[in-house]
């Protein structure tokens, strides 16, 4: 099983892949090529994780900053564990203080991205 999926992480410019395999060692081209992730890092990728990084500038992304989820599953506990870190690398990344006050933007940022990344319009991937 590979499947992948972009998500667009509004109101940023910033956006999301997600990918669900069997086996992590699956994405080691897809991050050669995409990224521009060298074999020391393709080597150490596993599932049920949340990465950000900054992509290489000879990459399909050119240099920009991405959030990554690599899932073995579409299990709703996984997704709810790394969305967290999902929310606190991205609120890191644009700023946004984590505290009561920014509890409703928290709870609308999970909303969303639980439905995108359960909804079922995977491309599947050999």
């Amino acid at each position: 099983m590979f499947k992948f999926k972009e998500i667009r992480l509004y109101p940023s410019e910033f956006t999301l892949d997600v990918y669900v395999v069997d086996d992590a060692s699956r994405l080691t081209e897809t991050f050669e090529n995409r990224y521009g992730a060298d074999e020391d890092f393709t080597l150490t990728l596993s599932t049920n994780v949340c990465l950000t990084f900054d992509t290489d500038l000879n990459s399909e992304l050119k240099g920009y900053r991405v959030f990554v989820i690599i899932l073995d599953s579409l299990s709703h506990k996984l997704v709810a564990h790394e969305l967290i870190h999902l929310l606190w690398q991205f609120s890191e990344c644009v700023r946004v203080e984590m505290n009561p006050d920014s509890q409703e933007w928290q709870a609308l940022f999970t909303e969303y991205l639980t439905s995108e990344i359960l909804r079922d319009d995977y491309e599947e991937k050999r």
